[in-house]
């Protein structure tokens, strides 16, 4: 199919791989524009933690250029973590900043395991955390392995942001 411009275009597919730089092109959201269906965009981190972003092709009203690529971030997380009660799990991600095409969905397929019912997704500023969303934890199974999926909706980018996993039952305090 040719774009505007007259350029060859790749229609995406219902599932595509994230080039290395995380760009997926404006011509490229416009193939799935209005579309129905769900397309997903895959990509690993350096790190080895899987990352899906998942768009509904009809909430794609203004194809914009995407940058889907997403890296680890680990500053400030044990602070974090300390600070959101001693949450057990913590992972920080830095998100591009782009604007996005339409509300999309990240899963993230971690290394291991939380053994976690809550998870929060939120940032960090100044000491304090700013709950954005809940997100939604599921075990799956990674051939033998069973390792956690993190689901949030995002719909802000251009930051680093935090997932903090523990357990809704509550902490026991050490000094109790």
């Amino acid at each position: 199919a040719a774009n505007a411009a007259g350029e060859d275009v790749e229609p995406l597919q219902a599932e595509n791989e994230i080039p290395k730089d995380g760009m997926i092109s404006q011509a490229q959201m416009a193939t799935i524009s209005g579309k129905d269906g769900i397309y997903y965009f895959n990509g690993e981190t350096e790190d080895g933690i899987g990352y899906q972003w998942a768009y509904d092709g009809k909430k794609v009203q203004n194809p914009i250029e995407q940058k889907l690529k997403i890296e680890t971030a680990s500053d400030d997380l044990e602070e974090i973590q300390k600070t959101a009660g001693n949450a057990p799990y913590g992972l920080g991600i830095t998100l591009q900043k782009m604007e996005l095409a339409a509300p999309a969905t990240l899963t993230l397929t971690l290394p291991e395991a939380w053994d976690a019912d809550r998870v929060l997704y939120c940032t960090y500023e100044d000491g304090t955390i700013y709950q954005l969303a809940q997100a939604e934890i599921a075990q799956v199974k990674n051939g033998k392995q069973e390792v956690s999926e993190l689901s949030v909706t995002v719909s802000k980018t251009g930051d680093t942001f935090y997932f903090l996993g523990g357990s809704s039952q509550g902490a026991k305090t050490q000094n109790g």
